[in-house]
């Protein structure tokens, strides 16, 4: 049987981890969903990478709107995907907020 998984890092801005870690907090903290959102919007997507992939994403999120949205590492199909699932996230910012992070698609199998 096989099974993927979908891991979210948020960008490595800085080399430390602990801003890694404040990174990722704070993305979780404007868009509480993210995990389950990506995971479930992409799941169908990762099953079928025949290889691990890390794909780069930044967005900009003002207010509840999602705006800006790039991403780099992903063929066209997958970026259409990723396109599509980053624009269902429910985010919310108090100001104007550029975002990056990685999603890595590791296809695990049992």
């Amino acid at each position: 049987m096989r099974s993927t998984t979908l891991l979210l890092f948020a960008s490595l801005l800085t080399a430390s981890a602990h801003a890694a870690d404040e990174n990722a907090g704070a993305l979780r903290r404007a868009c509480p969903q993210i995990d389950a959102t990506l995971q479930n919007a992409l799941e169908g997507a990762a099953r079928r990478l025949t290889d691990d992939q890390r794909v780069e994403v930044r967005l900009r999120i003002a207010g509840e709107q999602i705006g800006e949205i790039r991403i780099t590492g992903a063929d066209a199909r997958l970026e259409r995907k990723v396109r599509r699932a980053v624009a269902q996230l429910r985010c919310r910012a108090n100001a104007a907020q550029p975002v990056e992070f990685t999603l890595a698609l590791n296809r695990v199998e049992r």
